[in-house]
């Protein structure tokens, strides 16, 4: 947007005191807006009471653009005001040694006009994400039904079920959806299909850490059917974290065949009366092995659908 302004035929004269006066006038004529609204604090904002207060929002926008008019006036006074200065200086460092004292009372001038306009510049982004956070408060996205957000929700899941944990980096969804808003938590959490497969994997090390995040997802499961992914790490206690879910698990592929084997299996066939599909990593599975893998095979439940073993 041009704005034709004072300052956009400024025309500064040869004296530093005139060129402070302006600077002094500019500075006047600051604001230092509060930025601060009720709803500022964006993931703990109650979107469900948004259009209620619709028209307040409103408001706070249209006050957001008389403050960003008014920062955009200012950062034209700075910008003029810098204009006028270097052209001085560049004239007056081609005449006589006699002006080299006004000169660097010139380039003192034009440090001090620098700074503050980097302090504008940057009240002008906070403006501009206040008044942008303000807009998307007012998105149809925060009016959506439950259902069709849950449902959004779940298109959001990664493929990848590795990434499907509490304890894994980046944060993807569904965990990155309860972080946004009060609403999409309450979703998310209420959202049993979102926390219905998993990637588990934590040695004993971690085991207090990990055994809460881990059932705090399965409980979000509310009963629904399971697809668990055991990783490479051995976890001792990983069958009293999934004694609660045991009938619940209807596929599950495991990478390290010591959860079936040696003296305290961690995983039995007849924990799981509902399993349907089991994969199995043999890695580097002894013939002393066999015996304790096809016992465990054949106490599989009759739901089973799917059987495959693995390098």
């Amino acid at each position: 947007m041009m704005m034709q302004t004072a300052y956009s035929e400024l025309n500064v004269s040869d004296s530093v005191s005139d060129i402070l006066g302006t600077l002094q006038n500019i500075i006047a004529r600051s604001i230092n807006p509060v930025l601060e609204t009720p709803y500022s604090r964006f993931p703990n904002t109650d979107h469900s009471t948004i259009e209620l207060e619709r028209q307040s929002v409103i408001n706070i926008i249209a006050r957001r653009q008389q403050q960003l008019d008014t920062v955009l006036y200012e950062l034209l006074g700075l910008e003029a005001v810098i204009d006028s200065v270097v052209s001085i200086i560049a004239e007056r460092r081609q005449q006589s040694d006699a002006v080299l004292d006004d000169t660097s009372d010139l380039e003192a001038v034009m440090d001090s006009v620098k700074n503050h306009h980097q302090q504008v510049v940057e009240k002008k982004e906070k403006i501009m994400q206040s008044m942008n956070l303000h807009k998307g408060l007012l998105s149809a996205l925060w009016c959506l039904p439950t259902e069709i957000l849950s449902q959004i929700f779940n298109h959001c899941l990664p493929e990848n079920i590795f990434f499907l944990s509490p304890l894994s980096l980046p944060v993807k969804a569904p965990i990155l959806l309860t972080r946004i808003c009060r609403r999409w938590k309450e979703v998310a959490v209420g959202t049993p299909g979102l926390w219905c497969r998993l990637y588990v994997e934590a040695d004993d090390k971690d085991m207090l850490k990990a055994a809460f995040c881990y059932d705090l997802w399965l409980k979000r499961s509310r009963g629904r059917p399971l697809s668990l992914e055991l990783g490479y790490y051995y976890w001792t206690k990983l069958r009293s974290l999934l004694r609660p879910y045991m009938s619940q698990i209807t596929s599950l592929h495991v990478h390290h065949v010591d959860y079936f084997r040696g003296r305290h299996p961690q995983l039995f066939a007849t924990d799981l009366p509902v399993l349907q599909e089991l994969a199995i990593r043999l890695g580097e599975m002894s013939n002393d092995d066999i015996p304790t893998i096809a016992q465990s095979i054949s106490q599989l439940p009759s739901t089973m659908r799917s059987l495959k073993f693995t390098p």
